[in-house]
């Protein structure tokens, strides 16, 4: 049988630079995990001790294509439509199967939804290289990955993550969001996450003035897909807020190994946003 060839830019390893770190017992403090450790305990928890929560859906896959096709862009290359269609159908072959509920005519409704990705992939990208790449410079580091030791015992502890963007020059962060609706402005779970790409540039000696969220919206049915872009300034309030939090992380799971009666009450599901 011929091996199906996956565009590289779609076929990169998730964890790949911390898998070391966490076999031999880290903890990593994720920046994009941040908002679970607030609105999702359980999940947050389950996570930093290497027990599965997520595995993807329709928003998720849409997303990782997009950002494939950026990186790819900035590159000089691409991603194409029937590049995505291959990806999804040879990664996420399960989550086509399974079903997670029905539409208004009673269809059935996939956690991930091949049609779903591909309607929407070329016309967000699109918005992006016209709306975006347009406009703004090609970002001097890509993909780039931080991390930032935090804590030796009782068991070490990173915050570690991959950068979307950083434009040198003017020492900007950059993460690209896809959404579905139009935002008012960078949301606090996102305005943590690029703060804590910023602290960990900052300790790695990088000057970072700013933060930037350029949210791809995908099309309505009225609208096609369109792209806001939030500039952030850096600021002491918001480095003292990152400290804050990674001390609340590091100290509610250290809670949790010196009492582990407690854990289940630290990092208890939160029904109440399922609702």
């Amino acid at each position: 049988m011929e091996e199906i060839k996956i565009n590289k830019y779609l076929n990169g390893t998730y964890a790949s630079e911390t898998k070391e770190f966490r076999d031999n017992g880290g903890i990593v403090l994720s920046p994009s995990g941040i908002s679970k450790f607030f609105n999702e305990p359980n999940e947050w928890y389950m996570d930093r001790i290497g027990k599965v929560t997520f595995d993807g859906n329709s928003n998720t896959v849409l997303g990782n294509a997009i950002h494939a096709a950026i990186d790819a862009y900035w590159d000089g290359s691409q991603v194409t439509e029937d590049d995505v269609v291959l990806w999804v159908q040879a990664k996420y072959a399960e989550q086509m199967d399974e079903v997670i509920g029905t539409d208004r005519k009673g269809n059935p409704i996939p956690k991930v939804d091949i049609e779903f990705v591909t309607r929407n992939f070329m016309p967000m990208f699109t918005a992006w290289k016209s709306e975006y790449a347009g406009k703004y410079p090609k970002p001097d580091l890509r993909e780039h990955y931080v991390k930032m030791d935090v804590q030796t015992e009782p068991v070490p502890m990173m915050l570690s993550g991959t950068i979307d963007g950083y434009e040198e020059h003017r020492g900007v962060v950059i993460d690209y969001k896809t959404c579905g609706r139009k935002p008012s402005g960078i949301s606090e779970g996102h305005r943590l996450q690029l703060m804590s790409y910023a602290f960990a540039m900052i300790a790695e000696g990088k000057e970072v003035n700013t933060i930037r969220v350029v949210y791809i919206q995908r099309p309505t049915k009225t609208l096609p897909a369109r792209v806001w872009t939030f500039d952030e300034e850096v600021n002491d309030e918001l480095l003292l807020t990152m400290v804050d939090t990674i001390e609340m992380m590091k100290g509610s799971f250290n809670a949790s190994l010196e009492y582990p009666d407690l854990t289940k009450y630290l990092f208890r599901p939160n029904r109440v946003s399922k609702w």
